[in-house]
């Protein structure tokens, strides 16, 4: 008997642990995968990790790099944006270059200077800069001599960092084509392939190679187009399909929704952006959904820019705080599609709404009809794949579940464990009515 309680309390211990392991397993390889820690040797060494250039964010919620420059070289934090095409920092000499740090020419010993004039023109101001090349090195050793940048000696911006290091699409037709940051970089050959991936999420950029990871993701593949009145150098494609939340019906919809909308990439602002063409279109979301009305919103100018409109709300914190309002406030309220399989990229109330100055960060900007510059908000929630050869966009959007290559042997022992939990658990009932039977055998023969 005493045996037997051994055996049983063995099976016992042994299930216990079966399951310990399947859940310690399982929880390493979720934390492996999608937090990128502890990964296992095997994928350690089939990922480049001098492909990696790892990422900071600013308190305005932009996503920066440090680079160095020159020789001795010089620390600059720049901006990445896929929004512009040139690289630029402030020069020590400019008086109105708003920055931390400013590039010393003179302590370099790699600078040369072409003394050729560049104007470039933001919504928020103009620089005035000087075409200069010098050594570079990223973040991730990658080294480039004689690289092209912008010398800025004559700034009307107030921005947050050093420079801004600009990764939109290099094309043969734009002025300048030889100062694009991207195409400097492919004729270095720093990318193993001509494609990068911005993986804001886990503060990641990926320089020619995709990282394993991004096989476990579902995505919508956004094959880039050429649009009218619009310049060739942005990561861009077309939507034959945009809905809004309690959308209108289809007389409505087409009234205010273009059938064609130029969707444009740009991670170096915070914000969606939309042709003023757009406006009627929240307007009458406004007046018409008790969803905005109730936060008593409605479109005016920005104060510091009176080019910017957006959508400012009176009552919004108030509405959000609000149990009847919780659930609308994180579901989906604009979905943009992007290809024919009816996949979306969408954002909610809660990503689009700026706390701090009461407003959405959806703004109307004199830009092209039917245009909409999908910023921050779309980088944030995604992770987006540009490739230059397959003059492509892939954003991956969803995790899969997990049922292949390695996870299978935690559904194996899973199921080992529950196999023999049901046998062990058949074993003490049969033991139990064994030993029920014997005693009642034994007491009556004992008793007559």
């Amino acid at each position: 008997m005493l045996l037997n309680f051994h055996i049983i309390f063995l099976l016992i211990y042994v299930t216990n642990k079966s399951f310990i392991y399947a859940s310690e397993l399982k929880d390493h390889k979720i934390n492996s995968i999608f937090n990128n820690k502890n990964l296992n040797l095997r994928k350690i060494n089939s990922e480049n990790i001098n492909n990696k250039i790892i990422l900071n964010r600013t308190n305005e919620n932009l996503y920066y790099f440090n680079i160095e420059i020159g020789t001795p070289s010089q620390i600059f934090s720049v901006l990445l944006d896929t929004g512009s095409n040139f690289f630029w920092i402030n020069d020590n000499r400019c008086i109105d270059c708003k920055s931390k740090r400013k590039f010393n020419s003179d302590e370099s010993k790699t600078y040369n200077n072409t003394n050729k004039l560049i104007n470039i023109n933001y919504i928020s101001g103009d620089l005035i800069g000087t075409i200069v090349s010098d050594s570079i090195k990223f973040p991730n050793n990658k080294n480039i001599s004689d690289f092209n940048f912008i010398l800025i000696n004559d700034s009307k911006i107030d921005f947050e960092l050093d420079g801004i290091f600009g990764l939109s699409k290099n094309i043969k037709d734009i002025t300048n084509n030889e100062f694009s940051p991207l195409n400097q970089m492919y004729k270095s050959n720093i990318f193993n392939n001509n494609n990068f991936i911005i993986d804001f999420p886990n503060y990641n950029l990926y320089i020619g190679e995709k990282p394993f990871y991004l096989d476990l993701y579902t995505n919508i593949t956004c094959k880039r187009k050429s649009i009218t009145d619009l310049n060739n150098y942005y990561w861009k494609c077309i939507s034959n399909n945009i809905k809004l939340k309690n959308s209108f019906n289809e007389k409505e919809k087409e009234e205010y929704i273009p059938k064609e909308n130029n969707i444009i990439f740009n991670s170096g602002i915070n914000s969606i952006v939309f042709a003023p063409n757009y406006i009627p279109l929240f307007k009458n979301i406004i007046s018409n959904n008790m969803l905005l009305n109730d936060a008593k919103c409605d479109i005016k100018k920005l104060e510091e820019n009176n080019q910017i409109y957006s959508i400012i709300c009176e009552n919004f914190i108030n509405f959000i705080n609000n149990n009847k309002y919780s659930k609308i406030y994180k579901e989906e309220f604009i979905s943009i599609y992007l290809d024919q399989s009816q996949k979306s990229i969408s954002f909610n109330l809660e990503e689009l709404y700026d706390k701090y100055i009461k407003s959405f960060k959806i703004y109307f900007i004199n830009i092209p009809d039917n245009t909409i510059v999908l910023g921050i908000p779309l980088f944030q929630k995604y992770i987006i794949m540009l490739n230059k050869d397959d003059e492509e966009i892939v954003i991956f959007n969803q995790k899969k579940e997990m049922k292949c290559g390695e996870s299978n042997n935690i559904k194996v022992i899973s199921i080992i464990s529950m196999v023999i939990m049901m046998v062990l658990i058949i074993l003490i009932i049969f033991y139990i009515y064994y030993q029920k039977n014997r005693i009642s055998l034994y007491k009556l023969i004992y008793q007559k």
